[in-house]
């Protein structure tokens, strides 16, 4: 059975892993190359959804082209970020995990996260249809 400190190391280290793989798929690959489906909401409505672009935008800010990232979809943009600064925490607390008092660490609540991101994507999806971007 692993030692406490192994365990808490674990989740980390698989955050590690998702998150550079992530990055490198989006720096190695083209947005094409994903079996991605087209968007059933663009195809029904004919506007974009709240999501459209993302993917591409994500790809582009992987190759560096944070220019036309965010000209395709503000939220690929900071999904990137986000996946950028999770790699590093998951990194730092692989190496040393919890602390404080309790074990924990202070976090964000779940509730902040939750709200935000919601927030993210209405911004993307109204930024998209002012654009006119489909």
């Amino acid at each position: 059975m692993p030692s406490a400190a192994l365990r808490d190391r674990i989740p980390h280290l698989i955050g590690v892993v998702v998150c550079a793989g992530a990055l490198l798929v989006g720096y190695r690959w083209q947005s094409e190359q994903l079996p991605i489906p087209a968007c059933t909401f663009l195809r029904v409505t004919g506007y974009p959804c709240a999501f459209c672009g993302t993917t591409r935008s994500f790809f582009m800010a992987a190759k560096g082209n944070f220019a036309g990232a965010m000209r395709e979809a503000p939220l690929g943009v900071l999904i990137y970020a986000t996946v950028g600064v999770t790699l590093f925490w998951c990194l730092m607390r692989s190496i040393k995990p919890r602390t404080g008092p309790d074990g924990q660490g202070a976090g964000i609540p779940t509730r902040v996260v939750i709200y935000a991101a919601i927030l993210a994507a209405i911004v993307n999806w109204v930024y998209r249809l002012a654009m006119g971007l489909k």
